[in-house]
């Protein structure tokens, strides 16, 4: 292989490994990241949240992302749902 042929093949290498390793994400339009609102429930007395309570909460956005119990029977649960 010739020295030309040879300076010419590292340069396709080069920038081969440039277009893979660029951000991928350039020139597209950046996502809003989304802003929660939370919510804490908590319920004493160790019945938990009625499932109709559940219910009524879904229909007004918001999503059960934890639960948990105390030792005294309180349970706390946390609740989000997009602002």
């Amino acid at each position: 292989m010739t020295r030309a042929a040879s300076i010419g093949l590292v340069l396709v290498i080069v920038f081969a490994g440039y277009a893979l390793v660029r951000n991928p994400s350039q020139g597209q339009v950046p996502q809003q990241r989304t802003l929660w609102e939370y919510k804490a429930e908590i319920n004493q007395g160790g019945n938990g949240i009625a499932t109709e309570q559940l219910n009524r909460l879904g229909e007004q956005g918001w999503e059960l992302v934890s639960i948990w119990d105390a030792e005294n029977k309180t349970s706390h649960f946390v609740l989000k749902r997009p602002k």
